[in-house]
């Protein structure tokens, strides 16, 4: 009976939610994701300072989910690893700025993107040796001994982390500085990564990640290197990823080897699994989820971990989907 009463109400939800949609396309010059930032900018400046720091942090961690989730939702591969690049993001901005002093923005995302792009070869080349679980446990052995280098290099800070000295500056007139001003980058960073991502998951190349995702062997057949999308949609995802961590290091002006750590690679699986993996929207709506219990439930139980679990168990029984599966199939 409940079962039925769920798939009820989400149908209504369904109808309701494409309806709405649908009248919303039709009249917004910006477009669903242009005015989605832009009312988060308009929300950013009224809010109270803690609760523009939290969803700064609810963005960049946004911006890690949808990484993750064009690897896994939409092609299919899981990683148990992905921590190495958001982490790797974090230490390659923190030694950037610590060692070579003022350094550009757009400078400091170039040099973490390269570094991704090196790291994602190396690590996809000998992954991808594999396929399945094997693959999931050899991503999680490389992120791991990454992990364990970084708490034992006393270069880096060893276990007690890299301190960031300070924000990039700009080629804009504008205060990197303030709370405000960075958090408007991180929207347009999250804004842009959606559109990037959906308009790469609307080419050809895409399609054939879609494809690998729904029969691997079959479009091995039609003639597709998989090996080489493998790599390529694996060097996106690493790239975007560590471009968040480089945010993030900026963020709180610090590189934590909490970052490499495998929880990481956990916390940005459950929250891609409940916002709704191959959706690109739900995972960040899983990371502001993600986030909201965790500073409401934390300074109450130290097991807040435990409501994650049901929380995703209920997703996983009753909404396949996600939570953006309540309003759309997309």
């Amino acid at each position: 009976m409940i079962p039925n009463t769920v798939a009820a109400a989400r149908t209504e939800l369904l109808e309701r939610g494409s309806t709405l949609v649908d009248r919303y396309r039709s009249v917004s010059p910006l477009g669903i994701p242009g005015t989605v930032g832009l009312a988060l900018i308009i929300l950013g400046a009224v809010i109270q300072p803690f609760h523009l720091t939290l969803l700064t942090r609810i963005v960049i961690l946004g911006i890690f989910c949808m990484a993750y989730d064009l690897l896994f939702g939409y092609t299919g591969v899981l990683s148990f690893g992905h921590a190495m690049f958001f982490g790797g993001g974090a230490y390659v901005t923190a030694v950037t700025l610590g060692e070579l002093g003022s350094v550009p923005l757009l400078g400091v995302l170039l040099i973490v993107a390269v570094a991704a792009i090196a790291l994602s070869l190396v690590a996809g080349a000998i992954a991808f040796r594999t396929k399945g679980v094997y693959f999931a446990i050899v991503t999680l052995a490389i992120g791991q001994f990454i992990y364990l280098v970084a708490i034992r290099l006393q270069y880096i800070g060893g276990s007690s982390g890299y301190p960031v000295p300070g924000r990039p500056s700009t080629i804009l007139p504008i205060d990197i500085n303030d709370p405000y001003v960075f958090y408007v980058i991180t929207v347009v960073a999250l804004v842009a990564t959606y559109l990037c991502f959906r308009r790469l998951l609307d080419s050809p190349v895409g399609q054939v990640f879609q494809g690998i995702r729904e029969n691997e062997q079959r479009v091995r057949m039609v003639g597709y290197n998989v090996f080489h999308y493998k790599l390529l949609v694996f060097t996106i995802s690493g790239v975007v990823s560590a471009l968040a961590g480089s945010l993030y290091a900026q963020f709180v002006l610090f590189a934590s080897p909490s970052n490499l750590d495998w929880i990481m690679s956990g916390e940005v699986l459950i929250m891609t699994l409940i916002g709704g993996a191959g959706t690109l929207v739900g995972p960040a709506l899983g990371a502001a989820f993600f986030i909201l219990i965790e500073v409401l439930l934390e300074p109450i139980t130290g097991l807040w971990y435990m409501f994650v679990g049901l929380a995703l168990l209920l997703v996983i029984i009753f909404l396949p989907r996600g939570i953006v599966g309540l309003v759309t199939d997309d």
